[in-house]
């Protein structure tokens, strides 16, 4: 009998800029469809493949994409030989996910780059599972990308609001925060990882692919490395809109506070 396996889904939103569409005539659509993920090479993906097909296969990655590519897959392929305890989220967490989140951010971290796993409520009531960020100061920092994560099967007694909740209003608040540091571009970024079956289709999602649980998964990590490379290449950015920021804050007026969920 073949072992069913529980399907994962990470769900890729992007917020930029709803306050404002810099052009008059550009539409919503038109802000998404300038969005371009750096794609894999062929050789990464039929490398992938190889792993997936438990077939003999290396290549000598050149691009910096296929580097993360082929690194993420071999720690992941040896992750797949232990499992994790069911009840616990942060070693769900360290299996599947965090692999991909410490190649790409924490190898070769760009200058003044922050994160942080969150285990208790922040001072807005949220209480992201894993943010990153930019260092402002000694004290301070502006984090800009948000992840959530609920195990297979689990809900949460003791929450008002679901993870997509929780992280569009995490990634608005830090729509926010850059609105009154002056940005005139703000930009945030969620990874929200489900069930399959919980669809979170919205407009703003960009980008959904599957965690790698089996071997057999291997096939999935280049969607996964393309997508956070892309966050990673944006981010890169802030230090100069710190620079260009402006005193008058143009986009304060047009902020709206956030829902509260009252919790019962």
């Amino acid at each position: 009998m073949l072992k069913q396996k529980i399907l994962r889904t990470n769900y890729f939103f992007f917020y930029r800029g709803l306050y404002r569409i810099s052009s008059p005539s550009a539409t919503l659509f038109d802000v998404w469809r300038s969005i371009v993920l750096e794609n894999a090479s062929m050789e990464a993906v039929m490398f992938c493949k190889d792993v997936s097909d438990r077939t003999e296969g290396d290549f000598e990655p050149s691009h910096h994409i296929d580097k993360k590519i082929k690194a993420c897959c071999l720690h992941l392929k040896n992750a797949c030989n232990y499992k994790v305890q069911d009840n616990s989220e942060t070693s769900f967490m360290q299996k599947y996910l965090l692999p991909y989140l410490n190649e790409i951010y924490m190898v070769n971290s760009q200058k003044n780059s922050v994160c942080a796993m969150v285990d208790g409520v922040e001072e807005s009531g949220n209480f992201p599972d894993w943010k990153l960020g930019y260092k402002k100061s000694k004290n301070k920092s502006l984090f800009i990308f948000f992840v959530e994560v609920k195990r297979p099967g689990q809900t949460s007694k003791y929450q008002a609001e679901d993870d997509y909740v929780k992280l569009t209003k995490e990634m608005k608040d830090s729509l926010d925060e850059q609105i009154e540091l002056g940005f005139d571009s703000p930009f945030s970024f969620g990874l929200l990882v489900e069930e399959l079956k919980k669809k979170g289709y919205m407009p703003r999602m960009i980008k959904k692919f599957s965690l790698m649980q089996e071997v057999e998964d291997a096939v999935n990590i280049p969607a996964m490395v393309e997508t956070l490379v892309f966050v990673k290449e944006k981010m890169a950015s802030i230090d100069k809109m710190f620079r260009d920021r402006s005193r008058a804050k143009p986009l304060v007026k047009f902020m709206k506070p956030s829902f509260h969920t009252e919790f019962k």
